[in-house]
């Protein structure tokens, strides 16, 4: 299942991200920018994992991700991808020129860092999966977890 609500993002990741959200708002090249997915089941996680590495499948060499679960920071609530939503639908493709690069500028000024690789991805600057806790492996579990606080306890 996607997840597109903010409520059970970290507070340490959802401060800088309203921010960026604002920001977006008001640049007419950005408004168009929504979020696609924030928090992730680890069942979801590894699902994408495998998506493109089974040599049988007809997907076979196009991956979605390098990280397996809690190995990405959507486990964590530090992660989310905006990707552009037109009439048309979701789209990876920037409708302007050079709208990738500047929304990761204002993610940088705001505390957060893109991935080279994944250009939708933003998450927490200085991301390091190997740091924190690992939550579930059941989504059951892991929902509790990230309720309660996961690696980063709510006030």
């Amino acid at each position: 299942m996607r997840h597109t609500g903010l409520a059970l993002l970290a507070p340490v990741f959802r401060g800088p991200l309203d921010r960026v959200l604002v920001r977006c708002q008001r640049d007419p090249d950005l408004v168009l920018l929504d979020v696609f997915e924030s928090i992730r089941e680890p069942s979801r996680q590894n699902a994408l994992y495998e998506r493109g590495r089974d040599p049988l499948a007809a997907d076979f060499g196009r991956t979605v991700t390098r990280a397996k679960a809690y190995q990405g920071a959507h486990q964590y609530g530090l992660a989310v991808d905006l990707v552009f939503h037109l009439a048309t639908g979701w789209s990876w493709d920037e409708p302007v020129p050079g709208a990738w690069e500047r929304l990761h500028g204002i993610a940088r000024e705001e505390g957060l860092e893109p991935l080279s690789f994944e250009k939708p991805h933003l998450q927490l600057a200085g991301f390091d999966w190997r740091a924190l806790p690992k939550g579930p492996e059941d989504d059951a579990g892991w929902l509790a977890w990230l309720t309660d606080g996961g690696a980063y306890p709510r006030g």
